[in-house]
C-alpha cells in the first residue's frame, strides 16, 4: 500500500531542489531529452510551471533538441503542457 502524503512531501522536496538554479542547470545539461521530460512532470504535477519551463527552456537551448519535445508521438509531452497553462 502506498503512503500518499509521503509520496506528496517527497515530490514536493524534489521539486524544491530545483530552486536553486544550478541544480536545474546540471540537469538541463547531463540529462537525456526522456530524462528531463520526467523531471518537468513531476515539476507541474506539483505546480511548479516556472522550474518547469525553465528547466525545459535551459535544456533545450543547451541540447539543442525543440523538435522532440513538442513531438505529437508523446501523449501528452510537457512542453505541450507547458503551453496551455
Amino acid at each position: 500500500m502506498y503512503d500518499v502524503v509521503k509520496i506528496c512531501e517527497t515530490t514536493d522536496r524534489v521539486a524544491e531542489l530545483f530552486s536553486d538554479g544550478e541544480f536545474g542547470e546540471a540537469i538541463a545539461t547531463h540529462c537525456t531529452c526522456s530524462e528531463v521530460d520526467r523531471f518537468v512532470e513531476l515539476l507541474l504535477a506539483t505546480g511548479n510551471h516556472d522550474r518547469a519551463e525553465h528547466l525545459l527552456v535551459t535544456h533545450i537551448k543547451a541540447d539543442r533538441c525543440a523538435d522532440v519535445h513538442t513531438s505529437l508521438h508523446q501523449p501528452d509531452p510537457p512542453a505541450r503542457a507547458l503551453a496551455h497553462r
